[in-house]
């Protein structure tokens, strides 16, 4: 079964910019990947707002901190299934720059 991944962001009417509403990993990264298509000098706007975790359990290894639509193991140890921090690929993900970001590199 493959999950078929969409993000949580909204376009309110006469605005081009999307608004993520999630920030998951996927979202982040997607909504990132949109802007640098609207506008890609406009990295002041998309400075980082912090360390993404799953928004039930606050476990930044959770797989649902990768992806919404994943189940919360309510766990933070690493190398878990689904998650960013286990090795888990982010399908929207462009070139290496996210792998950078992960490890602290820019």
């Amino acid at each position: 079964m493959t999950t078929e991944y969409q993000p949580q962001l909204i376009y309110y009417q006469g605005q081009k910019e999307p608004v993520n509403v999630c920030w998951c990993h996927y979202c982040e990264t997607e909504w990132h990947n949109r802007m640098d298509d609207i506008d890609p000098d406009g990295w002041v706007s998309r400075i980082s707002h912090g360390m993404i975790v799953c928004k039930d359990c606050g476990c930044k290894r959770c797989p649902k901190a990768t992806y919404h639509g994943h189940e919360c193991t309510k766990s933070n140890e690493p190398g878990q299934q689904g998650s960013v921090y286990g090795g888990f690929k982010l399908p929207n993900a462009r070139v290496d720059e996210y792998e950078d970001q992960l490890s602290g590199g820019f």
